[in-house]
């Protein structure tokens, strides 16, 4: 099967912005929760990335996740990513190391009791298998099986902040069509991530196939600075101080040309995310988020 997305990552703890809590979709609507993150969850911890080759199912995602907790001795939160499918998973993993266990003993060290549960960047555990492929969109602010980054004409509007789904909407048109890309070609739930004049970007969603009004904000954005932000140009602050982490992944896709999507993680999770089409830098590094620790 073909590799899905070029994305590295690199995770030290700290929480992401709980920007997909829930959401789904239903009749052509898509619902997404963004606002404060999830506080029932620890803030302060750990926070892995893994891969696995060809998980689909929430419980593929929760035997990788153990597996990998295993292979370090260490309870956490694992972001497991697919490399043949579009779909993401935390997998937050209990379990206490097996006392007296070292590889100077000859013990292979491994987790006592370890179980998985799926969750989406909110912390909540997962209900249904549709919610990987959201939340994979949601990290990735693309869709990895069919990346789409569109430049908005300054007639629509210059920047995102302030900015209302009606203005942008319009321009996002134009610029698919411009890309030989007809709208109304492209499925529900179709991702495309906006660059604006003032360098702000921002992830919008098809949700309906009327004429007009079926692009909505996908509730992530950044601004020029590559700072994750609202709709109203404000900051999204990170809530954690401390932890430890780790992990990467890397793949490529072949979609109107040679995509790289490069993702970065730095300490206390904070994530870089750089899109690269035909050896050209599309968007420029930017804050993906934090994830949950």
């Amino acid at each position: 099967m073909e590799l899905i997305g070029v994305v590295r990552k690199t995770l030290t703890s700290r929480r992401w912005k709980s920007w997909l809590v829930s959401g789904g979709y239903s009749a052509g609507v898509v619902f997404v929760s963004c606002g404060v993150p999830d506080q029932a969850m620890a803030l302060n911890g750990f926070t892995q990335v893994t891969t696995c080759a060809s998980c689909y199912t929430r419980a593929d995602f929760v035997a990788s996740g153990i597996q990998a907790a295993n292979s370090i001795a260490r309870p956490g939160t694992f972001l497991v990513i697919s490399n043949t499918y579009a779909r993401s998973a935390f997998v937050a993993v209990t379990g206490e190391p097996a006392p007296n266990c070292y590889p100077s003993n000859g013990c292979n060290p491994y987790l006592i009791n370890a179980a998985g549960t799926a969750e989406t960047q909110g912390g909540a555990a997962m209900t249904s298998d549709s919610q990987l492929s959201l939340l994979d969109q949601g990290i990735f602010a693309v869709d990895r099986k069919s990346p789409t980054v569109v430049t908005l004409s300054p007639q629509y509007q210059t920047s995102f902040i302030g900015s209302l789904d009606e203005e942008v909407g319009p321009g996002i048109d134009q610029a698919l069509a411009n890309k030989g890309i007809n709208w109304i070609t492209l499925p529900l739930g179709a991702i495309v991530l906006v660059k604006f004049q003032d360098g702000t970007r921002a992830a919008f969603v098809k949700t309906n196939s009327q004429i007009t009004d079926h692009w909505a904000w996908f509730g992530v954005a950044w601004n020029a600075n590559g700072q994750p932000i609202n709709r109203g140009g404000g900051l999204i602050q990170n809530p954690n101080t401390s932890g430890t982490g780790g992990g990467s992944f890397r793949g490529v896709i072949s979609h109107g040309g040679s995509w790289e999507l490069d993702i970065v993680g730095v300490d206390l999770c904070t994530m870089y995310e750089t899109i690269i089409v035909d050896g050209e830098v599309v968007v420029q590094p930017h804050d993906t988020g934090w994830e949950p620790c």
